[in-house]
């Protein structure tokens, strides 16, 4: 039997800060669980990413310069559990 991974590692240390995300990756994806984009100097959470995700467990988003987290972001992707925030400029949010 195969196992099958979904992770999504696109951190700076295999990619570019010019990083562009393909926007059909990030909608309605219920396959990817894990998504790290951690440092890759991204400014806002992409929109495409609080659209129905419903498997995503782990999202890091640290190192990045990231201000405001949507709130659809936790209403729409229903299985998050882990949110890495760390080392963003994110103002008062009320996700605190």
């Amino acid at each position: 039997r195969r196992h099958t991974r979904s992770l999504c590692d696109w951190s700076s240390d295999v990619c570019s800060s010019d990083l562009e995300i393909p926007a059909q990756l990030l909608t309605n994806n219920i396959n990817l669980k894990y998504l790290y984009l951690s440092n890759n100097q991204i400014q806002e959470i992409p929109e495409q990413l609080l659209t129905n995700n419903v498997n995503l467990e782990i999202l890091s988003l640290h190192l990045n310069q990231i201000r405001e987290v949507p709130e659809q972001l936790l209403s729409n992707n229903i299985e998050l559990k882990i949110l890495y925030l760390q080392e963003n400029q994110k103002r008062q949010s009320n996700l605190e």
